[in-house]
């Protein structure tokens, strides 16, 4: 029962020493752990169906809609880290563009969450492609859209991917199939898994981490730069 919330209580722990040990990043951390938060839910909508069933503390149902909080922390910690580790990786590249959160910012997320719920929904209610494998190809895809128009997120992308599903497998390792044996048969879907296992970790649990993890930081910084800087900078006005 308190399996899945201890699991993700040290995510948060791990998030929260993340961001005391980074000031320069406080402040897009929240931010992007506020914005991300939701998706946690929301991806449940389908993956509660098709691929694994967690023991929630408490659940929380609308209509055929299941999920807990559980998975809105973890989508909370997850995404602060992602996009801590990206504004981390990016600087040294150059990536010192402004960032700002104005109505431009937040009509590009919601452009954003958009697409990939319809996406979403059509890959799975119309191509019958497990919810999980879809999201893997979403994320993929929208990584390398976003890689071709800001060429210098690929290396701080792949690096944050790298870490977060090094973090993901060593979490499922050390703590959920080490200490309970028998989850993998409790929570997760018959016939869900591939059946390929890394040390006894689904191969798909390191992989949509590592899809995941490729795509939150660039996304979250290209709808959040700021379009008006190079005006500024033409009219010789100092950045925001």
């Amino acid at each position: 029962m308190f399996t899945y919330i201890i699991g993700v209580l040290f995510s948060v722990g791990v998030w929260f020493v993340f961001l005391i040990l980074t000031p320069r990043s406080r402040k897009k951390i929240i931010w992007a752990s506020l914005v991300c938060g939701p998706a946690g839910p929301i991806s449940q909508y389908w993956h509660m169906k098709d691929y694994w069933n967690p023991t929630h503390l408490v659940s929380i149902r609308v209509g055929t809609w299941l999920f807990g909080m559980e998975d809105v922390l973890f989508a909370f910690a997850f995404g602060g880290l992602c996009f801590g580790l990206f504004d981390l990786f990016i600087r040294p590249s150059g990536g010192q563009e402004s960032i700002t959160h104005d109505k431009y910012t937040y009509s590009r997320l919601v452009l954003f969450g958009s697409l990939v719920l319809i996406l979403m929904t059509i890959l799975v209610m119309w191509v019958n492609l497990n919810s999980l494998y879809a999201s893997i190809l979403i994320f993929i895809v929208f990584a390398l859209f976003l890689f071709v128009r800001r060429p210098m997120y690929i290396f701080p992308a792949v690096l944050t991917a790298f870490i977060m599903s090094a973090y993901m497998w060593l979490a499922y390792w050390s703590y959920y199939f080490r200490i309970y044996p028998h989850l993998l048969v409790q929570w997760w879907k018959e016939g869900a898994l591939m059946g390929i296992y890394l040390a006894g970790v689904p191969v798909e649990e390191v992989v949509w981490t590592f899809a995941a993890s490729l795509v939150i930081g660039p996304a979250l910084r290209y709808c959040a730069e700021d379009l008006n800087r190079g005006n500024r900078r033409k009219e010789g006005m100092p950045d925001a």
